[in-house]
């Protein structure tokens, strides 16, 4: 019988998993060290409240074309419309006839399964930005009722905005090749607030 050269897994089986745990906890402890109070930061929230921006204009900007009225992206009323050709890349500048106050942005995800819906967002107000945001909240078919759950970005304090611009960093179906599809920018209102 051939003799095979014999090896120990046990050793290295041990350093991966000490690696792994050591990786996953400094993973897990850095994002909260690293966020300073008043940093921008987005999560999927129940119990929110959808409210208009208040009363502007919008702009479109990216390779697409629009059907519909473009100031409906600041509809609490969650239809399916404007409809952008192409969502991906789609770039939104929301003009405020006057300031409003803001400590979070609402971005549902509004289309039919075979809709793009946004996956990824970069956000500026007044030419500052606070970033992108993964938004990871449930497709909503766009009924017109309120969804259960909204990705929310909490803009790390309140926040004065005459203008919020809004690009679309990733969108994709979730089935299907579409590339159209439609985007909702609205205030958040907390029902209770969040510790």
């Amino acid at each position: 019988m051939p003799r095979f050269p014999s090896f120990s897994f046990l050793p290295s089986f041990h350093g991966l998993r000490a690696a792994l745990l050591l990786a996953f906890c400094f993973g897990a402890f850095v994002p909260l060290r690293g966020m300073a109070e008043g940093a921008a930061a987005a999560g999927v929230e129940r119990g929110v409240t959808l409210r208009r921006l208040g009363e502007g204009t919008v702009e479109i900007a990216g390779d697409t074309q629009v059907e519909g009225d473009p100031s409906q992206i600041m509809s609490p009323v969650l239809k399916g419309t404007p409809i952008f050709s192409r969502l991906l890349g789609v770039s939104v500048a929301i003009r405020l006839r006057e300031p409003v106050v803001l400590r979070w942005l609402a971005i549902p995800r509004v289309g039919w399964d075979d809709w793009a819906v946004p996956g990824e967002v970069a956000i500026s107000i007044d030419g500052k930005s606070y970033g992108s945001f993964p938004l990871s909240a449930p497709v909503f078919h766009p009924s017109g009722k309120q969804p259960q759950a909204v990705d929310v970005i909490d803009l790390g304090g309140e926040v004065s905005a005459s203008e919020i611009e809004v690009e679309v960093l990733a969108a994709a179906p979730l089935k299907g090749g579409n590339k159209h599809g439609t985007l909702r920018v609205l205030a958040a209102q907390r029902e209770t607030p969040k510790p």
